[in-house]
Formats: C-alpha cells, sequence, structure tokens
C-alpha cells in the first residue's frame, strides 16, 4: 500500500495511519469505538491517536460522539474503496439463552463501558435485530463482541493469533459471570418495593 492515498478533491493526502483507522472503523460497521478502543486495536500512542483523529474530524470523514468515534458518511464510502482491512474470523465461544423480560434492557446498559479483568472497554453497535457490546484485552490481542438479540446471547472471539482462544474462553466465561451479574441487579430494580 503506498503510504499516501488522495481520496478526494479539496482532502489533503492520507497516510498510513489514516488509513488503519479508517479501515478499523470501517470493519467495524456503525459501532461507536472509544479512544481507549482505537489505541488498543491500532497499538498506537495516545498523542498519535488524538492528531490522526482530529485530522480524519477536520476532514469531515471521522465523527467524534459522546460515546467514541465513528466514520461519517464520506468516511464510510471512502473506506470502503481505499481500503482493505483483513478483518479477522470471528469465532463463536459462547452462547446462551437470557431471562426473556425488560430485564435485558437494564443489563446492556449496566454492561456498556465497563471493564472486566483483562477486558477493556471497545464499543457498541445497535440495529434492528440488537445490540452489540465489545471488549478487547489490553493488548488488543483478543477482542469479544456480546451480541444481545432478544433472549440470546453470542460471544464471538476476534482473535490476533489461534493460540490465543483459551484465553477467550475463559474470559468470555468472565463477561457471562458479568452478564448474570447485570441480570441480577436488574430484576432487582423492577421487584416492586416490599409492603410496609
Amino acid at each position: 500500500m503506498r503510504d499516501t492515498l488522495q481520496p478526494y478533491e479539496g482532502t489533503a493526502a492520507l497516510s498510513e495511519r489514516h488509513l488503519e483507522i479508517l479501515s478499523l472503523l470501517n470493519a467495524e460497521g456503525d459501532a461507536q469505538i472509544t479512544f481507549q478502543g482505537l489505541r488498543r486495536s491500532l497499538d498506537i500512542h495516545q498523542e498519535s491517536l488524538s492528531r490522526a483523529l482530529r485530522r480524519l474530524q477536520e476532514d469531515g470523514l471521522v465523527r467524534a460522539t459522546s460515546e467514541g468515534y465513528r466514520l461519517s458518511s464520506e468516511g464510510a464510502s471512502m473506506a470502503r474503496v481505499l481500503t482493505q482491512r483483513d478483518s479477522s474470523q470471528s469465532i463463536p465461544v459462547l452462547r446462551t439463552v437470557l431471562p426473556g423480560d425488560q430485564q435485558a434492557r437494564y443489563a446492556v446498559e449496566g454492561l456498556r463501558q465497563r471493564w472486566f479483568g483483562p477486558l477493556r472497554w471497545y464499543g457498541y453497535s445497535m440495529d434492528a435485530g440488537g445490540t452489540t457490546l465489545s471488549w478487547t484485552s489490553e493488548d488488543g490481542g483478543v477482542r469479544l463482541d456480546a451480541r444481545f438479540e432478544g433472549i440470546l446471547l453470542s460471544v464471538d472471539a476476534r482473535l490476533s493469533d489461534r493460540g490465543r482462544l483459551p484465553e477467550a474462553v475463559v474470559a468470555a466465561h468472565r463477561l457471562l459471570y458479568e452478564v448474570t451479574q447485570a441480570y441480577i441487579a436488574a430484576a432487582q430494580r423492577a421487584l416492586p418495593p416490599p409492603n410496609s
């Protein structure tokens, strides 16, 4: 790949680093990825990432939200055309059925932006089918995507190396424990107060 590309008239040439950021955000679809999630995935110093994100925002390619970063429509168009990312295959590591009630929404809210053991908050996405919450290891080598669709929970792993699968399985079970705790807390909030 060339060091710089001239994507659109009026936009100065982008470096390889800018393209990596666009590629990563493009691979995540409509997800909002936190600054730290980007930093871990790209293994980049925070000052370098700040400068690159500022530049991409100035060019109208990336938008900052209250919960992270995402591609603008122009950025998504450019990323699809100009970047080619080897998106690692997802490996299913855990599937389960959750209580089929309204506590799912509260549980998801209770999990967002939290850290669990070796897992660091990465970002989330929502669509008509459900919500996906994502966490990554400190080094970015293990990523878990927890997909909540109605009463179903699916946890998939994306690994930098297949040898890290046992680590992903342990992390997925830790995540399941946290999901269970979030459901318990949500159920307790939903209970009517005891009679005096």
